[in-house]
């Protein structure tokens, strides 16, 4: 697959972040930066964080407990299971 870059050209989209990189560099940007989250997107895309991801019955272990109200009970919080908060609504 190609990603359009401001409709001018197509490039594949493996290449796509190091064009980004590439990109902001010229403006300035610290290059690492980019460099470390092409690294930690790439790790996500191929695996590799796995074992560090949340499993679904930890999310909602941490929606329950009462340490964590004041996070799922702030208005607009999408919570694990999909229902919004809304104060004084239903959700």
């Amino acid at each position: 697959p190609n990603m359009s870059v401001m409709g001018m050209c197509n490039i594949p989209t493996k290449l796509y972040p190091w064009l980004l990189v590439f990109a902001f560099g010229m403006l300035g940007s610290p290059i690492l930066d980019n460099l470390c989250g092409i690294a930690v997107g790439y790790a996500f895309h191929y695996g590799y964080l796995q074992r560090v991801l949340p499993t679904e019955g930890r999310f909602q272990a941490w929606e329950q407990s009462s340490r964590l109200r004041w996070l799922y009970t702030a208005p607009g919080h999408i919570s694990w299971t999909g229902g919004v908060y809304t104060p004084g609504g239903s959700g």
